[in-house]
Formats: structure tokens, C-alpha cells, sequence
């Protein structure tokens, strides 16, 4: 299992995701695998929550009561030359009753084929020029702007850095037109997560100044890079980059396994990444479910034939999306 099954994340996620609901944790099996999850009352895997990236089965374990369907599991991994032969020529994921079952990516840094990190460090930058721009420069671009040269620490105990990463997300959110997930749960997760020494908040300091800070996890040697924020004034000269660079870095000197990008298919994880996870569901899912998002699809193929219709239905979910939500 990873760091999605364990207590201390379960238990915040339940506080705060739930507060006041009679969940548990317990052990599910489905497609022969047994995972570590919360179910409610009515033993309903609650495998969608809000920064749960992706299950892992429980390693040596074949106990759990059956359930039917799992989503967001891990299917496999592969070096990215594999991965990026093979979905050149894999078929998309067939539709179950007009509804296409979920499937992702979690590009991730395997530290087991990395040696001398310098190497490894010229051998992205051969495939791509944007890989590890910030910290192969000195001083870096930031560093230039900045009343002290930035420094980096993988993790401050400072509660005020951990409430101005959330600040700073949250603005980011409302800026970007989504829904404040901020406000809707998250920031108590991470607190609660603080609180259980089960959240790293790495930053970039000048001085007194924090620049940018990371909310991640390090769980047996693989480290989850989560939720990056950064001060906006310093947005043209990439303190979120020069952070990831310098995190990954430590993360090679401290000799973990893997550093995990987690899910998303953003191409800048590919000017890091040296493997993929894929993601898909386990079973069938509920029938319901499939009815549900099947009508949805449907709908909207049909309203992008009338854009300004299709474009005032989307604003007005989003408006339903975060009511819901209050």
C-alpha cells in the first residue's frame, strides 16, 4: 500500500471530508486485490477523495470483503520508453453503457536507475531543454530579483509557511475560475496531516521572506510532490520551478526510491520523469454511475453543436458544481 492507505491520511481525510459521519477503515477486496480504504455506513468505498491520488493494494494481504468497484488504482509501471511505445499503439479504453472508465498517468522519477545525478541531470536536459533550467544557473533568474539569495529547506516546522501555501492555492484557484477546494475541506486536511508530523512543507526562503513553499509526503522512501504554491509578484521568474528542482535534488540526496509527481498528464512532469504509473479502475462501476455519466457525455457531444448554448451549460455546472460544494 502507499501513503493514500495509511492512518494518518485516512483519519484526516475523514475529518476533513467528513466531519461527523460514521466512516472506518477497512480492508476491500476486488479483481483478486485487497486495498486499505474508508467505507461508509453502508460499506461504500470512498475511493474518490478529494488529494487521494491513487490505491495500491496492500502487499502479502487476502483478506477484505468483496466489493464491486474501485476508482483510481494502480495498474502499472513502466519506464517512459515503454510507455511511450506502447500508447502509440494502444486502443482508448473502451466505453462500459456510454461511459469511458477513468484512466491516467503519474509520470514519476525512479531513483533506482540513477546513479550520479549529474548524469541523470544532462540526460533530461537531452530530452527536453526546460528540464532543470533553474538550478543549473548561478545565480538563478529568481535569485536576481530577491533582496537575499533564495534557500531552500525541505521541511519547515514555521505553521505560518504551511497557512501561506494555502493562502496562496487558494487564491490561485478562485484566480484560475475553480472551485476554492481550499475552503471546501483541503486546507483542514493538510493542517490535520501537520499535525500528525504526516505532511513536508518544503519552501524557498529569502531571508524572513518565504517565496514558495510545497505540501508533499515522504512515505517509504517515495516522495509525493502534492501541492506546489508560490508569492505571485515572483510568478516571471519561476520560484515554483526553482522549488521542484531543488526538492528533487534532495530527494536524490537523501537516497529515496522514487520522487512521485502523482496524477496528471501536465507536460512539465516529462521534462523530470523517467517512468509512468498508469491508473485505471478496479471491477465494474455502479450501474448507476454508469447511466449518470453516460447521459452527461451524451448531453454535452450534443450542446458542442450550439457553442454559445454548450458554453452558458458549462458555466452554469460549474455554478451547480460549487454550490454543491458550500
Amino acid at each position: 500500500m502507499n501513503y493514500f492507505s495509511t492512518d494518518d491520511f485516512l483519519q484526516a481525510a475523514h475529518l476533513a471530508f467528513f466531519p461527523g459521519q460514521n466512516l472506518r477503515i477497512e480492508h476491500v477486496r476486488v479483481d483478486g486485490q485487497t486495498y486499505r480504504v474508508l467505507t461508509d455506513a453502508n460499506g461504500t468505498p470512498q475511493s474518490s477523495i478529494p488529494f487521494l491520488d491513487v490505491l495500491e493494494p496492500v502487499a502479502g494481504a487476502d483478506d477484505g470483503r468483496e466489493v464491486g468497484w474501485l476508482e483510481k488504482v494502480e495498474t502499472d509501471r513502466e519506464t517512459l520508453e515503454v510507455y511511450e511505445a506502447r500508447i502509440a499503439e494502444t486502443p482508448p479504453v473502451p466505453a462500459q453503457w456510454g461511459r469511458t472508465p477513468f484512466y491516467g498517468v503519474a509520470p514519476y522519477i525512479d531513483w533506482t536507475r540513477v546513479d550520479d545525478f549529474d548524469a541523470f541531470v544532462a540526460q533530461q536536459r537531452k530530452r527536453s531543454s526546460r528540464a532543470f533550467r533553474q538550478i543549473i544557473k548561478t545565480p538563478t533568474g529568481l535569485d536576481k530579483h530577491l533582496d537575499e539569495p533564495a534557500v531552500f529547506t525541505h521541511h519547515s516546522d514555521d505553521p505560518a509557511h504551511l497557512e501561506q501555501c494555502i493562502e496562496w492555492k487558494s487564491a490561485q484557484y478562485l484566480a484560475s475560475g475553480y472551485v476554492d477546494i481550499m475552503a471546501r475541506g483541503a486546507a483542514t486536511l493538510f493542517r490535520e496531516l501537520a499535525t500528525r508530523d504526516a505532511l513536508v512543507v518544503s519552501t524557498l526562503t529569502s531571508g524572513d521572506e518565504l517565496v514558495a513553499a510545497h505540501l508533499g509526503a515522504l512515505y517509504e522512501g517515495e516522495f509525493y510532490y502534492w501541492l506546489p504554491a508560490y508569492d505571485a509578484q515572483y510568478s516571471k521568474y519561476s520560484p515554483g520551478s526553482v522549488l521542484l528542482e531543488e526538492m528533487i535534488r534532495a530527494s536524490h540526496a537523501r537516497g529515496d526510491v522514487v520522487f512521485d509527481f502523482l496524477e496528471g498528464n501536465e507536460p512539465y512532469k516529462y521534462f523530470y520523469a523517467n517512468a509512468v504509473r498508469t491508473i485505471g479502475e478496479a471491477g465494474i462501476a455502479p450501474i448507476k454511475l454508469r447511466l449518470t455519466e453516460g447521459t452527461e457525455r451524451t448531453v454535452a457531444q450534443f450542446l458542442e453543436r450550439f457553442p454559445r448554448v454548450h458554453t452558458f451549460a458549462s458555466a452554469q455546472k460549474r455554478r451547480i458544481d460549487d454550490f454543491r460544494h458550500r
